[in-house]
């Protein structure tokens, strides 16, 4: 499954040249869109001058943590099988969970994956692709918000949160988001190492 041809989507990926304070005006912010293989993605990034460091707190997170994200990771492929059927799995795996995702979110069905464990599932498993392929690390960001488990980067300053854009995706009943935010995170960070 592919995006949509256009995912607008205001990612929860900040970096120190595209950094948004809470209260973003949509006028302060300029939209970019990209091609990938699997489309035109787009997104909304504000400028910010001069921006070095977040006003946040980073703690590594403790090796049973990082087990019970690795757990959460590998329960993806039973997600993706229990509402993907195999023809139309491709051999991509955010492809893939934007796919089961879609179909779960359709279905209703909260019996097997109930809203807790798709948050957990999915956002696992982008983050460890996203360490993978983009070499972020796992960690927990406490700031003015509150503290949560994200994807981090010191070079270039990068913060990710999974785990809260699955679930904002719930809340709002949207789909074919994980390989838009992925592409977009990928970008962003090309685009800041330049």
């Amino acid at each position: 499954m592919k995006p949509n041809p256009i995912s607008t989507i205001l990612i929860g990926v900040i970096l120190f040249q595209l950094l948004g304070t809470p209260l973003i005006r949509a006028e302060d912010l300029k939209k970019v869109t990209i091609q990938t293989p699997g489309g035109e993605v787009s997104w909304k990034e504000e400028v910010s001058k001069g921006k070095q460091s977040f006003d946040d707190r980073i703690e590594l997170l403790s090796d049973k943590e990082l087990a019970g994200l690795r757990r959460d990771s590998e329960r993806a492929p039973v997600f993706i099988a229990a509402f993907v059927p195999p023809e139309h799995r491709t051999d991509n795996l955010l492809e893939d969970m934007d796919a089961a995702f879609t179909a779960w979110l359709k279905s209703g069905q909260r019996d097997k994956f109930n809203n807790e464990d798709v948050i957990r599932i999915i956002g696992a498993a982008f983050g460890n692709y996203c360490i993978q392929h983009l070499g972020l690390h796992w960690a927990r960001v406490t700031d003015k918000q509150g503290t949560a488990v994200a994807l981090v980067s010191d070079h270039p300053l990068t913060r990710s949160f999974p785990f809260t854009s699955v679930q904002y995706r719930i809340e709002d009943n949207k789909t074919d988001f994980i390989y838009a935010i992925y592409a977009s995170l990928e970008q962003l960070m090309k685009d800041a190492k330049k």
